[in-house]
């Protein structure tokens, strides 16, 4: 019979020889503190743990009882941060135990000390609180979240979650036991028959963010360890919440600092003096947030323009019929003194406008405060081109330069001086309402703080390559 050229080749097998053995071999033992054992084990050619009891407590009930509830506790859940439970097992070698996903990495604290960047630590972060959501979701809690029961991978640097020895369930309230580690305990923890839930584990997390962010979160870390569980985030999903708006605060505060648009002058000077065409952003990268703006920006931080770049030399490429610079008067004294009297209003409108909104606005934060004083500053450095040099003769790069380090940067950095010792004497506090975080207004302020960008952009290479004054 001519066989068809779309039918398989394929034929029965008559049977199946699977020389794999279903026993676990190259017990290897693991470090443990608890009354459970731990052995790196193999199986079908793969990695496992076989998490059991010490000899000493392999017959008590209670242990036993405690082993079965982790078992069941962990096998229901599938999270990608949260080490797999397979199976339970009686091995020869670590008795009855629960087989364990293996997973090659080192525990958070061990990680932390790597110094890592601080979008990784922010990712496991996160990578924590949406683990915390999917258990919590099962009204499964923690009770034991500790740097130690936190490993992150070697590939790929993802947080895994593991040891559910000491978690919680409504499915085993005659387990209710004590549990905790003291130095991540929440106060509850140590008050018998206290309620334990989801705000139970968001305190520990707020003592690891600590770890993670020494310097950031601030806000974030003391709500989730407030005394009161009541004045804690109520789920992770809102402490996942809070973070992403804080660096969304964060990143608006940097694009709109005045310190970041004078090291743009300086790039723009330098590329100008070097005859090639900008290509300018000033919106910062995760790694120049991480090394320059982990605090709201405060005055006498930038040095000059001149102290970033060299000097250029004068631009000959002007347009043709484009008015001859004046720089031999540029920068006398009486052109001086003209340029900060044009500049003291400016800034002056900028200290008052500040005090005028800080003082009407009933629900404020700090952090909000310094977003409203970046997109002052801001303003004012956009001023000094469109309101002070575009009303004096044509300037030079060079004579452009000077006259920013004699007049526009001191007063720069005495009204940025100003504004945040007023800020931080007007008791506001540290942290932010989420109605205010998420009102139109502040919406509003992020956008403009986008366009002053923007529009600084666009000025300053006109600046430096003379059309400002073309008219």
């Amino acid at each position: 019979m001519e066989q068809h050229p779309d039918e398989s080749t394929s034929g029965r097998l008559n049977r199946l020889d699977f020389s794999l053995s279903h026993d676990f071999t190259d017990h290897t033992p693991l470090p443990s503190k608890s009354y459970c054992r731990l052995c790196k084990v193999k199986r079908y050619g793969k990695w496992n743990v076989l998490k059991g009891l010490q000899p000493q407590y392999s017959a008590d009930p209670a242990y036993i009882a405690m082993l079965e509830k982790e078992f069941r506790t962990a096998v229901q859940m599938d999270h990608p941060n949260i080490a797999h439970v397979y199976d339970a097992v009686e091995d020869n070698v670590a008795g009855m135990a629960i087989v364990m996903e293996y997973i090659d990495g080192r525990t958070l604290d061990k990680f932390i000390e790597e110094k890592p960047s601080a979008t990784l630590r922010r990712k496991v972060a996160l990578q924590l609180l949406d683990a915390f959501h999917y258990f919590h979701s099962l009204q499964i809690v923690h009770r034991d979240l500790k740097p130690s029961n936190i490993l992150i991978t070697r590939n790929g640097d993802n947080a895994k979650i593991i040891d559910f020895g000491l978690a919680d369930s409504d499915d085993y309230a005659i387990l209710k036991e004590p549990a905790y580690t003291r130095a991540y305990a929440a106060p509850e923890q140590m008050i018998d028959g206290a309620p334990i839930d989801c705000r139970t584990d968001i305190y520990a997390f707020g003592l690891i963010l600590k770890q993670l962010f020494p310097n950031r979160y601030g806000h974030i870390v003391r709500r989730c360890t407030q005394q009161n569980p009541a004045k804690r985030y109520a789920d992770a999903w809102n402490v996942a919440k809070a973070i992403k708006q804080a660096d969304t605060l964060r990143l608006t505060l940097a694009i709109g600092s005045a310190a970041l648009a004078l090291a743009a002058i300086a790039v723009t000077i330098a590329m100008f003096s070097e005859n090639k065409t900008p290509d300018i952003d000033i919106i910062p990268t995760e790694t120049q947030l991480d090394t320059a703006i982990t605090q709201p920006p405060q005055g006498n931080i930038i040095q000059s323009p001149t102290a970033t770049a060299a000097e250029p030399k004068a631009d000959q490429t002007a347009n043709p019929g484009q008015r001859e610079p004046v720089s031999e008067s540029a920068t006398t004294s009486d052109i001086v003194e003209s340029a900060k009297q044009k500049y003291q209003p400016i800034c002056q409108d900028a200290m008052k406008e500040l005090r005028h909104w800080v003082n009407t606005h009933s629900n404020l934060c700090k952090d909000i405060a310094y977003m409203k004083k970046a997109i002052l500053l801001q303003e004012m450095v956009n001023n000094a081109y469109t309101k002070v040099f575009a009303t004096m003769a044509p300037l030079t790069s060079d004579d452009l330069v000077k006259m920013w380090a004699a007049v526009i940067e001191p007063a720069r950095r005495q009204t940025d001086s100003d504004m945040s010792a007023y800020i931080n004497s007007s008791n506001l506090p540290s942290d932010c309402d989420n109605a205010m975080l998420n009102s139109a207004e502040v919406k509003q302020m992020q956008e403009q703080s986008r366009a002053l960008g923007e529009q600084y952009n666009a000025i300053s290479q006109q600046a430096f390559s003379g059309e400002l004054w073309q008219k």
